[in-house]
């Protein structure tokens, strides 16, 4: 069993004037000799997908990334190529700032408990709306468990199961970014 993964960080898109864009043969074209020697082919894109979080920039990405995976489907006979998606700190809306949700992350470092109210997480992934937005239209995996701070994928490859966790390490990003 052969699995192969393109992987994809920190694209930063802006909109469609991004030279990214325009690369979507070369970063394909890059991966077709791992596609054509595997079973299964996915790609996963781990966070800072967008500059800040703005549906336009999530709009310009899907251009991308259909891109990618419709010119490695051709090259590997039309088989299914999987995507799985993970926020980073710039797929948040960050600005304006949100000063109930600036206070809310304070408590939440001064008091780790609170991280498992889900009105908190709720609240504090409110601006990551666009990235959740745009991960349920791209990812073409159905999730087992799917939740704001974790989402769990299985993956069946000849007779193989593979597990991916995606783990939602910025729901608590604020500008300017510290760390805890």
């Amino acid at each position: 069993m052969k699995l192969a993964i393109l992987h994809i960080s920190d694209i930063h898109i802006r909109g469609m004037s991004d030279k990214v864009i325009s690369q979507a043969s070369t970063i394909a074209s890059g991966f077709y000799d791992y596609a054509r020697n595997s079973d299964c082919c996915l790609i996963v894109i781990t966070g800072d997908i967008a500059f800040s979080g703005h549906k336009e920039e999530y709009q310009a990405a899907l251009e991308l990334i259909i891109n990618i995976k419709g010119l490695i489907e051709a090259e590997i006979d039309g088989r299914e190529v999987d995507i799985i998606l993970t926020p980073g700190n710039h797929d948040c809306t960050l600005k304006p700032e949100n000063a109930a949700r600036t206070t809310i992350v304070d408590q939440v470092i001064s008091n780790n408990n609170l991280a498992t109210n889900n009105d908190i997480v709720n609240h504090c992934t409110a601006a990551q709306k666009e990235f959740f937005e745009f991960r349920n239209c791209v990812t073409t995996a159905e999730p087992i468990s799917d939740h704001k701070l974790w989402t769990e994928y299985e993956l069946n490859i000849c007779g193989h199961t593979i597990r991916i966790s995606s783990v939602n390490a910025s729901w608590m990003s604020r500008i300017p970014e510290s760390q805890v």
